[in-house]
């Protein structure tokens, strides 16, 4: 949420220059930009201003400083308090891709009233302000930067799937093939285009492995069960003949440190065994599709300082 270009009644103290209502005064939001590989990490973050008004206010609790973390490709929106006092803040990476904001503001916690100061620039020099609750005293637009993260390499598996377009203009069902090197998983024309046009934004991942990914999985999985059960195969002779089980096997024993061995896997449920090894992405979907209705329905600015 960057407010730091826009207009207020009242004079606002402002890390960008231009915007700044206060001659000595400064404000700025700090600290180190980090990543481990599972964390984005923001080490030692803090305000630091020399106004005096202003520490004032925080030190009397009549205002309150938060920082924002958004990303708008995910639609992940953080927000928290901090002080003077450096902290660190950790955010799993695999909430965050492409562009991020981070920014803060601190707005007053009460009303204020006869908000004045010798150092205001001449258009607001000799008044007093009145300073409703929430809204904003100091401001700094942060930075803009970009992560780095697909989802997708942490779900290798996924890549056994394809997703394509049926050409029967008749068709109006979801077709799943279980081809040697790929499930490939066939769509309708106009249901296709919609899949595709969203397929790249990763907060509808897991809605979409769940409806499209999920059902193809299981049924194949099924089906190789059915093979060794039935028609006297050996496991390793359907791997041959289904190159992409080698990608299962490789994330069960990567998540279970257990080989996926034919006694094992016909034992086990193919649908619990397709949400394991896709990352929960049923259970996870439901919190996803909470996450974008409430997301994206919320443009109340005052979310991030009414918590």
């Amino acid at each position: 949420m960057q407010l730091g270009k826009r207009g207020f009644p009242y004079p606002i103290l402002n890390n960008a220059k231009n915007y700044n209502c206060y001659i000595n005064s400064t404000y700025s939001l700090e600290f180190e930009e980090l990543e481990d590989g599972d964390n984005y990490i923001l080490k030692n973050i803090r305000i630091e201003t020399n106004s005096g008004l202003l520490k004032e206010l925080l030190n009397q609790g009549k205002a309150k400083a938060m920082v924002m973390i958004e990303c708008s490709s995910t639609l992940f929106k953080y927000s928290e308090e901090i002080t003077l006092h450096p902290k660190d803040i950790i955010i799993p990476i695999n909430k965050l891709s492409g562009r991020i904001e981070v920014s803060s503001i601190t707005y007053a916690t009460e009303t204020i009233n006869n908000l004045s100061s010798e150092d205001f620039i001449d258009d607001f020099s000799g008044y007093k302000f009145k300073i409703e609750k929430y809204c904003p005293i100091a401001l700094d637009d942060g930075i803009v930067s970009k992560i780095e993260y697909d989802d997708l390499e942490d779900k290798k598996v996924s890549s056994i799937f394809s997703v394509v377009k049926s050409y029967d203009t008749e068709k109006k069902i979801m077709s799943v093939i279980n081809d040697d090197k790929k499930i490939k998983i066939e769509l309708p024309e106009h249901e296709y285009e919609n899949f595709d046009r969203l397929n790249g934004q990763i907060i509808f991942q897991h809605i979409f492995f769940s409806i499209i990914i999920i059902p193809a999985l299981s049924m194949c999985l099924k089906e190789l069960q059915d093979e060794v059960k039935y028609q006297n195969k050996m496991l390793e002779d359907v791997v041959d003949s289904h190159t992409w089980f080698v990608s299962v096997q490789n994330a069960y024993k990567k998540m279970t440190e257990t080989t996926l061995t034919e006694e094992l896997f016909l034992a086990l449920d193919v649908l619990e065994l397709s949400q394991m090894i896709m990352d929960n992405c049923v259970v996870n979907s439901i919190d996803d599709f909470h996450d974008i209705i409430t997301r994206t329905n919320d443009t109340d600015e005052e979310e991030y300082i009414n918590e």
